[in-house]
């Protein structure tokens, strides 16, 4: 049986103090991790571009349009949704790959 391939969009602005954390929890596991960036004055691109995602600057408009457009730059036909401030647990990841 192939392996799903999974993509993450995580949508952020100045998220320097989380965005590694939550990068972090997916490496490994998912395909591809994209960042879709409202502007940040921080560090937070460099941080995700030092840990493989991809980067797009978009400001925020309307949140559901924002995270469709998001959507659209994914390369499979899975998505996972996260916010700077959520983790994947390994619990997650077993019961995802089910």
């Amino acid at each position: 049986m192939n392996e799903i391939k999974l993509s993450v969009v995580i949508i952020a602005k100045d998220e320097e103090g989380r965005i590694e954390d939550c990068i972090k929890s997916v490496g490994g596991w998912a395909n591809e991790v994209i960042i879709v960036d409202d502007e940040s004055t921080d560090n937070t691109i460099g941080l995700a571009k030092a840990l493989g995602a991809k980067i797009f600057v978009r400001k925020m408009d309307i949140e559901g349009l924002h995270r469709n457009w998001a959507y659209s730059q994914t390369s499979n036909e899975w998505v996972l949704s996260l916010d700077a401030d959520e983790r994947i647990t390994e619990e997650l990841k077993r019961e995802i790959k089910k």
